[in-house]
């Protein structure tokens, strides 16, 4: 007996559009931290270097990864538990006019929010995979291959 298996998107697709916060900065930079990341040791002040010499100080930029720890009260249900991960994500996305990021939840989210991003890939090309595959089309959506391109 063969098993029958299916190339599916995200199942976060099926939330639909999520309305986002004001923004607080120009440019949001969610950048892994763990083994997947390109560049694990990129700071603010490393990200302000790549800007042109013309928006120095023009722009605001602020950068982070999803911190779990403070979403408080991590018991209850499966579903609870989501939820609350899904608004922090939101919450923390919504800071940017514009997010930069090498997350794929981090692409997913800005897209149901409706804000512009770039993508950046990961260790091992999976947000590159995942964008050529099922948001090519997307007009908010670019993406770079490096982090001085983005």
């Amino acid at each position: 007996m063969r098993t029958r298996r299916l190339l599916v998107p995200d199942m976060a697709f099926m939330i639909g559009a999520v309305q986002r916060q004001e923004p607080r900065v120009d440019i949001f930079w969610l950048l892994r931290v763990d083994k997947e990341s390109v560049l694990p040791q990129m700071r603010l002040y490393k990200l302000s270097a790549l800007l042109p010499d013309r928006l120095i100080g023009k722009i605001t930029m602020n950068y982070g990864d999803w911190e779990y720890k403070d979403v408080p009260n991590l018991t209850g249900s499966l579903t609870n538990r989501a939820l609350m991960r899904f608004n922090d994500a939101c919450r923390t996305l919504s800071q940017g006019r514009v997010i930069i990021s090498d997350r794929l939840h981090g692409h997913i989210i800005s897209t149901l929010l409706g804000i512009p991003h770039i993508m950046l890939d990961n260790q091992y090309g999976k947000t590159k995979n995942y964008h050529k595959e099922w948001t090519w089309k997307l007009e908010n959506v670019d993406t770079a291959t490096t982090h001085a391109a983005a």
